[in-house]
This record gives C-alpha cells, sequence and structure tokens, in this order.
C-alpha cells in the first residue's frame, strides 16, 4: 500500500515510545492545540483533531495523514466528511490522522489556509 511505502521511508518522530497526552485515548478523536510563533502573527494558538485508531501502541512508529479542510471548511466537518478515520482503523496499515482548523482571516471568519503574508485581516 501507499502507506507501507511511506511508512519505509519515514523516520521517527520524538513522540515515538511516549505515552500518548491526558485525556487522548485510542479509537477516538480529540481536539487539541498547539502554541506556534507565526512571523506576522507572533504567538498563534492552532487547533487541530487527532485520531488516534485503537491498534495504536506507543513502541510501534506509526504514519501519520494529514486532513486539510477547503474554504468555509473546519475540523470536525472535515474528518466526518472524508471518513479517513475510518479507514485508519480498517486498513492493513493503521494511521494517525491529524485534521487542522483553517484560520478565519476574512470578514465573515470562514476558516481558510491564507494566513501570514496575505492581505486578510490576519495577514500582512
Amino acid at each position: 500500500s501507499v502507506l507501507s511505502i511511506s511508512q519505509s521511508l519515514a523516520a521517527n518522530s520524538a513522540g515515538c515510545g511516549k505515552d500518548l497526552p491526558h485525556g487522548v485515548h485510542p479509537g477516538h478523536s480529540h481536539m487539541m492545540h498547539i502554541n506556534v510563533i507565526d512571523p506576522v502573527l507572533d504567538h498563534h494558538q492552532r487547533h487541530f483533531r487527532m485520531y488516534v485508531p485503537t491498534a495504536y501502541d506507543m513502541n510501534t512508529p506509526m504514519p501519520l495523514v494529514v486532513d486539510y479542510h477547503g474554504f468555509t471548511g473546519n475540523s470536525h466537518w472535515q474528518e466526518q466528511d472524508s471518513k479517513f478515520i475510518e479507514v485508519a482503523e480498517t486498513d492493513a496499515d493503521p494511521f494517525l490522522v491529524a485534521t487542522p482548523d483553517g484560520m478565519a482571516d476574512n470578514e465573515e471568519g470562514w476558516a481558510s489556509w491564507n494566513v501570514s503574508r496575505t492581505d486578510g485581516p490576519l495577514g500582512a
């Protein structure tokens, strides 16, 4: 499968061999956030959903699929529409799924990926 090929090319992350964050359980999707420093926005918090398949084993490397929503979308609806979490559970090679939220950089508040160095209110 494509995932098998990508697994052989990927290196283990610093997270391999560590417990899942508090409150994160295999077989469930969880809303999470990370703090980033953006060259234009400075410190900013980004939100995403993380799905951990039931086959998760902290001592076994597992690929990560990043599933981006389209314009006006969000992580919740993308996760429901794309069905990647169903594939992550049923595929012979299970994988983690991260579904990030875009940022509302327009007057209507619709989420997009036009951030940093754009003409929108959140850009330069």
